[in-house]
C-alpha cells in the first residue's frame, strides 16, 4: 500500500467516524455518550474536520448553520457558559488559539452540547432534545409563548397547553381554554394539536382553537389543516348519516365546530379577525344567537349570566364588547333587545324575556 493509499484510508476511518457519531447522536443518548464523543472530537483536529465535512455533505450545515433559531441556541450555550464558568481549558494540538474548538470542556450534560453547538451548529439535534413544559394563564391573564422551533402561541386567560417537542414530531394538547397558534414551516415535523379527541395537524401555518365552550371550534387564518378524530372517536357529520370518521381538511377562512354530540359543521368565509379578537381583550358577536353569545362571555365573566327561558336562545346579537365589561353587555342587550334582566341571591344575571 503506497503512502497515498494509507492516507486516503485513514481519512475514510475518520469520516466513517463521524458518521458513526451523527447517527448515534440522532438515536437515545446521555452524558456519558457525549464525554465520549468529546474525546473523540478533540483527540485530533482531523475528526472535527471530518464531522464538517460529513455534515455539510448531509445538508445539516446548509440547512441550519444559519438558521436564526440555531443562532439563538448557539448564543444560549456560549452564555451559559460564560455565566457558569464551567470545565477547564487547554490548548488542542493543531487548532489555532481562539478558534471555535481550541477550548475542550471537561464536562458532560449541558457543557459538552454547548461545545458541539459552538462547534458549527452542524450537530442540530443535540440542541434539538426532547421539550415539554406545560403553559397556563389564569382568569384575566392572557400570554404569549415562543416555542423552540419559533411558533409563536398566544393563550388566552383560563388556558393550558401541554407541549412536548422531539427531533420527529411537535405535539401539544390544549386541555382548557382558547389558544391561537402560528406555526413555523417544518415539513420534516409536523405540528400536531390534540383538541378534545381530535388532532388538528399542520406544517406551518396559523390558526385558532376554542374550548371556552362545550364545543370544540378551530379557525384556519392561513394555510391548510388537516383535522383527525383521536383514538375512539368517529364523530357524526352533519348531514352524513353513515357518520364520518375520516379527517377533514380546511382552507383559510374556514371554520370547523364539533359539538359535545359529535356533531360537525364547516363554515367558509369566517372572518378570522373576529375570531382572534379575544387577543386585543375583545369579543365580537354578529348576528349570533344570544344563548351562544352567554355561553362565550361566560368563559370570562366573573359573574355567570344565565338564560332563563327558552325564549331568548334564538335571539340575535351583534356588536363588539369587551370580555371583561359584563354589565356593558348586559346594559347593550336589555336596551336593545326584548331582554330583562335581574340577579340572583347567589351573584348570577338571570336574562329573561321581556313580558
Amino acid at each position: 500500500m503506497t503512502k497515498s493509499d494509507s492516507g486516503n484510508t485513514n481519512d475514510q476511518s475518520i469520516r466513517a467516524q463521524a458518521a458513526t457519531w451523527l447517527v448515534r447522536l440522532q438515536e437515545e443518548w446521555n452524558d456519558a455518550d457525549l464525554l465520549a464523543f468529546e474525546a473523540w472530537l478533540t483527540e485530533d483536529p482531523e475528526h472535527f474536520e471530518a464531522l464538517e465535512k460529513v455534515a455539510s455533505a448531509w445538508g445539516a450545515m446548509d440547512l441550519l448553520g444559519a438558521h436564526p433559531e440555531m443562532l439563538r441556541r448557539r448564543r444560549d450555550a456560549l452564555d451559559y457558559m460564560h455565566r457558569e464558568d464551567v470545565g477547564t481549558a487547554r490548548e488542542t494540538p493543531g487548532v489555532p488559539t481562539g478558534s471555535a474548538i481550541s477550548r475542550r470542556v471537561v464536562l458532560g450534560g449541558a457543557a459538552a452540547a454547548a461545545l458541539l453547538l459552538m462547534a458549527g451548529g452542524a450537530l442540530v439535534t443535540l440542541a434539538d432534545r426532547a421539550h415539554s413544559e406545560r403553559y397556563e394563564t389564569g382568569f384575566g391573564e392572557r400570554r404569549i409563548v415562543t416555542l423552540p422551533d419559533g411558533s409563536r402561541l398566544s393563550l388566552d386567560e383560563g388556558t393550558q397547553v401541554d407541549v412536548a417537542y422531539s427531533r420527529e414530531r411537535r405535539y401539544l394538547e390544549l386541555r382548557s381554554g382558547q389558544a391561537h397558534f402560528n406555526v413555523a414551516h417544518d415539513a420534516a415535523r409536523p405540528f400536531e394539536v390534540m383538541a378534545q379527541d381530535r388532532i388538528v395537524r399542520a406544517v406551518g401555518t396559523e390558526f385558532n382553537v376554542d374550548l371556552m365552550t362545550s364545543s370544540l371550534v378551530v379557525t384556519l387564518i392561513e394555510g391548510r389543516l388537516l383535522v383527525s378524530p383521536g383514538d375512539g372517536v368517529s364523530g357524526s357529520a352533519e348531514g352524513d348519516s353513515d357518520g364520518d370518521s375520516r379527517p377533514i381538511a380546511m382552507t383559510a377562512g374556514d371554520q370547523l365546530t364539533v359539538t359535545a354530540n359529535d356533531t360537525i359543521q364547516v363554515n367558509h368565509g369566517v372572518d378570522a379577525a373576529n375570531e382572534i379578537a379575544w387577543e386585543k381583550g375583545q369579543i365580537i358577536f354578529v348576528d349570533e344567537p344570544l344563548v351562544s353569545a352567554v355561553q362565550r362571555l361566560n368563559g370570562y365573566a366573573r359573574r355567570t349570566l344565565v338564560l332563563t327561558d327558552a325564549e331568548t336562545e334564538g335571539i340575535r346579537v351583534s356588536g363588539v364588547f369587551d370580555i371583561d365589561d359584563v354589565p356593558a353587555f348586559v346594559e347593550a342587550v336589555t336596551a336593545y333587545l326584548p331582554v330583562e334582566s335581574k340577579e340572583d341571591s347567589s351573584g348570577r344575571i338571570l336574562l329573561s324575556a321581556r313580558r
